[in-house]
């Protein structure tokens, strides 16, 4: 069905509050205990679009007019450490869905048969005359941020969310991936009441519109008709002038206000059309233009003479109405009866607020046309997808599948009666599966009722049964297609594996310089050839090629060994002659694991000789001279150790985890 909502969640951490109540059953499942998880209830306008956002509908209540349709979302997200089986989610109306009231209020439940939520808080519609609510439609959103539209199951309408059953969704494993909601929704109906006048001040308060009202006099004391029938008359007449009339803002969208504000000279009264009303002589009032509105004001001198006029426009831009569809097939699949390429489906559709007229589209090609209606398609072997369009956006869609009749199969055109093969292959085996190149391996067959074999990768013909060696270089599969008298055939495959062999060589291994005085370092330098794995005495594992400073403190020889194919090693040694002196100097500072995952550990471990103090950056705390510390980065690090010596000198090593 369509894709609605734009949803939900880019990458989540943490959980923290649960937003309601939970059921604890067998096993550890909880719903919606992430910390950034959507409101487990929530609703939105889908006319006017009051309350949505993305991903999550923020939004508790939302006002709503007759005709109009609401959205109430359910949203799951099994924050648990194990799958919830039979789940199921239900939509509880707390008051009437007819004409009794003008709020309808809801609630819900996600229930499983290991742990379950009813949520603590309701979401509510409050709509502007008593109307009733009429289940329109239900969507369901699987697989996070992908938003995937998905049939309901088991054939289900999507009117069980509203039963004490509730609507099934299945399994829903923990974690993010799974994640999704259930959207259900209602049209509000368009029953019509009649207005009345509602002014406390009219004559005929309580009766039908319009308001009438008694004869007004006149209240200016300075007028010659002073408590007389209006408009004011006075001895001598006023220039009546507007200093100025605008509108801020003068461009809206429906729904929003501006406020129109005057200034007059010399005036009494203002009336401002259209259906603003009459006014004094300065002053400010909000207003709320459906359309593009021009507001005229007219400015009355005391002695009821029309004197100053003026306009302003307030400029009002819709909200764009949300295109939806709908596209549903009466049956996910149909049988092809024997002879037939083809079984029917019947198909309905429906779209809301279109911009055009609908098209349904297969294959690239358009099979029917219309915003509503309802037509029974062709469905071919195997599994087709049919789209609904509406002014080249794509609303919603179906899948379908055929399938042959039992004792029917696809010949490439139609279902055809199938015919026994009394042509059988026994065996065809391969030995030894796995050879080195240059080696051989037999394969061997054996058939039954067959008149003709063939072996790919073969370039001649060969017995019904038998045996023959084969020599391939790479990785091959041969397939043996044995064929009866009526023409059926049965076909079995073979791999034989190749192995390239190759030799682990170690190019160089040197250290320079290889005399050194002690506390000065020497570099040692490898390079290696197909080999899998490489170490170096007294520092651990390496890279294959590469490049390391060591600092010994006593004349030490290095050996590299190299781990090729099958266990072969290599090995190789050097020896770095060192000139003793008793100045400070770090004998060894190397981690137990360079590579970590997070939330491991690794050993750092050192010596010094000579030195009087010692310490390592990203440690908070003094170490001895020589020892080992575990550490538990959250991120890349390195570790620095600086050893100091009695005169002041100073040794530095570094380590990165």
């Amino acid at each position: 069905m369509k894709n609605y909502i734009k949803k939900i969640m880019v990458g989540f951490l943490g959980f923290v509050m649960l937003i309601s109540s939970q059921s604890a059953f067998a096993g550890s499942v909880t719903w919606n205990q992430a910390s950034n998880d959507c409101k487990g209830l929530s609703i939105i306008n889908a006319t006017t679009l009051e309350g949505y956002e993305n991903p999550c509908w923020p939004s508790s209540s939302v006002s709503a007019d007759k005709g109009e349709t609401i959205n109430v979302r359910i949203y799951y997200h099994n924050t648990g450490t194990v799958t919830a089986t039979n789940t199921r989610v239900m939509l509880i109306p707390t008051t009437s869905l007819d004409t009794s009231s003008k709020t309808k209020t809801f609630t819900g439940r996600i229930v499983s048969d290991q742990g379950s939520i009813s949520f603590s808080s309701s979401v509510r519609a409050n709509i502007s005359s008593s109307q009733s609510l009429t289940l329109s439609s239900v969507k369901w959103y699987t697989n996070n941020k992908s938003e995937t539209l998905t049939p309901l199951l088991n054939g289900q309408t999507g009117s069980e969310v509203l039963t004490d059953r509730g609507l099934s969704i299945g399994s829903i494993t923990a974690g993010w991936p799974s994640q999704g909601s259930v959207v259900v929704a209602f049209k509000i109906s368009s029953n019509t009441t009649p207005e009345v006048c509602q002014d406390t001040s009219a004559t005929n308060y309580g009766g039908p519109l319009p308001c009438t009202y008694p004869p007004q006099v006149c209240k200016d004391p300075n007028a010659t008709n002073y408590g007389g029938a209006l408009p004011c008359v006075y001895p001598h007449p006023v220039s009546c002038t507007i200093s100025n009339f605008e509108a801020n803002p003068n461009s809206i969208t429906t729904g929003n206000s501006s406020v129109l504000t005057w200034n007059t000279n010399n005036c009494n009264q203002v009336v401002i059309t259209p259906n603003v009303g009459t006014y004094g002589p300065s002053g400010s009032k909000t207003v709320y233009p459906a359309v593009t509105t021009t507001y005229t004001l007219k400015a009355y001198a005391p002695n009821g003479t029309l004197g100053d006029t003026d306009n302003v426009t307030v400029t009002v831009n819709s909200i764009p109405v949300n295109m939806t569809g709908n596209l549903s097939a009466s049956s996910s699949s149909c049988t092809i009866a024997e002879g037939n390429s083809t079984c029917g489906i019947p198909f309905s559709w429906t779209t809301q607020n279109p911009e055009a007229t609908s098209s349904i589209t297969h294959d690239g090609m358009t099979v029917a046309n219309g915003n509503n209606g309802s037509k029974t398609f062709a469905i071919s072997k195997g599994t087709q997808t049919y789209y609904l369009y509406n002014n080249s956006k794509l609303l919603d869609t179906e899948t379908v599948s055929a399938s042959c009749a039992s004792g029917t199969s696809w010949n490439g055109s139609v279902c055809e009666r199938v015919v026994v093969n009394n042509c059988t292959i026994n065996n065809f085996n391969a030995n030894p599966t796995s050879i080195t190149s240059g080696e051989s391996s037999v394969l061997s067959w054996n058939t039954s009722n067959c008149v003709n074999v063939v072996i790919s990768n073969l370039n001649y013909n060969v017995p019904n049964s038998g045996s023959q060696a084969v020599y391939p270089t790479v990785t091959k599969t041969y397939t043996l297609t044995a064929y009866g008298q009526n023409g059926a055939s049965d076909t079995r495959s073979v791999t034989v594996y190749v192995n390239q062999p190759s030799v682990c060589q170690i190019n160089h291994f040197t250290a320079s310089p290889s005399s050194i005085t002690k506390g000065e370092s020497s570099t040692l330098s490898w390079d290696t050839t197909d080999c899998n794995s490489v170490s170096i005495s007294s520092i651990g594992t390496v890279s294959t090629s590469g490049s390391r400073s060591v600092s010994p403190t006593s004349t030490k020889t290095y050996t590299l060994t190299a781990y090729g194919a099958n266990n072969v090693t290599q090995t190789k040694s050097v020896t770095v002659y060192v000139d003793d002196s008793s100045m400070c100097v770090i004998n060894d500072f190397m981690a137990s694991r360079s590579h970590i995952t997070q939330g491991q550990s690794s050993i750092l471990n050192w010596s010094t000789e000579n030195c009087v103090n010692v310490v390592i950056s990203n440690l908070n705390y003094n170490v001895p001279n020589s020892g080992s510390q575990a550490v538990y980065p959250t991120v890349t690090k390195t570790y620095t150790l600086t050893a100091y010596g009695q005169n002041g000198a100073s040794d530095t090593r570094s380590v990165t985890v």
